[in-house]
């Protein structure tokens, strides 16, 4: 779960959250949620912490931010938009661009909002479902969020952007990623041949980065273990072999 109500919001604190039918952990906190009822009282602290903001990670500037969401991986992007609407409601979000991937459609939380914002604002709205065969009436995009950024698939993903093909490099966007270690992980390794530098000192260390290099791709996760697999080391040898064979923007 991840907050998604603006930070100007004062009156309430909106999560988003979603029921794990299989949980990893004995005591998950989403099962302990469901048994609450209206009128129950939590503890929740009163400073919420992090770093997973724009001006903390790719800062303000003309590139476009590609946000690359899992699930409830969606909330932090969903909180960002909302914020610069609520700062000035004229505001154009075509500097923004959400990829939200999801098992079903139903499960595309605030999808109406987005649509919303897509057609008023200039949002570039890019929803996904992995399980379209059990969907025979979804005609949206497929497959999981991070394969936007397969070598077939990137044109396409330009052309969506409103960019010029072969221009998805790091000076023209910067990526934010939140959601399963999966998606985190994938979407890193598919966008090295790109020049994308991930901001994560034992992938950078793991590919022999310079510590100056400026990173270009932020994620947020609770798992603090590195989403790409560093002991895999015929994996890493080819990955590192990917990024420094790159043409950089």
């Amino acid at each position: 779960m991840s907050i998604a109500s603006a930070p100007e919001r004062r009156d309430l604190v909106e999560f988003y959250i979603r029921f794990v039918d299989k949980p990893e952990s004995d005591n998950p906190l989403t099962h302990l949620l469901w048994k609450t009822r209206v009128g129950d009282r939590m503890f929740l602290r009163s400073q919420p912490v992090g770093k997973f903001t724009v001006e903390d990670t790719m800062g303000h500037d003309a590139r476009i931010k590609v946000c690359v969401a899992a699930g409830t991986g969606l909330a932090p992007f969903l909180s960002m938009v909302r914020s610069k609407v609520n700062r000035d409601p004229s505001t154009r979000l075509d500097d923004w661009a959400i990829i939200h991937g999801a098992s079903y459609s139903k499960d595309l939380g605030y999808r109406d909002e987005l649509e919303h914002l897509a057609r008023h604002h200039g949002l570039r709205y890019l929803p996904t479902v992995s399980r379209p065969r059990e969907e025979a009436h979804w005609s949206g995009h497929v497959g999981r969020a991070e394969d936007f950024f397969l070598a077939d698939r990137l044109p396409g993903l330009e052309d969506s952007l409103g960019i010029d093909r072969n221009t998805f490099r790091p000076d023209r966007v910067g990526i934010l990623i939140c959601g399963l270690q999966g998606t985190i992980g994938a979407t890193i390794e598919r966008l090295l041949h790109r020049g994308f530098v991930p901001d994560n000192r034992k992938i950078r260390r793991a590919l022999e980065i310079p510590e100056d290099v400026v990173a270009h791709t932020f994620y947020e996760a609770y798992d603090t273990v590195p989403p790409i697999d560093l002991n895999d080391t015929a994996r890493v040898a080819e990955l590192k072999t990917t990024f420094h064979g790159a043409g950089r923007g």
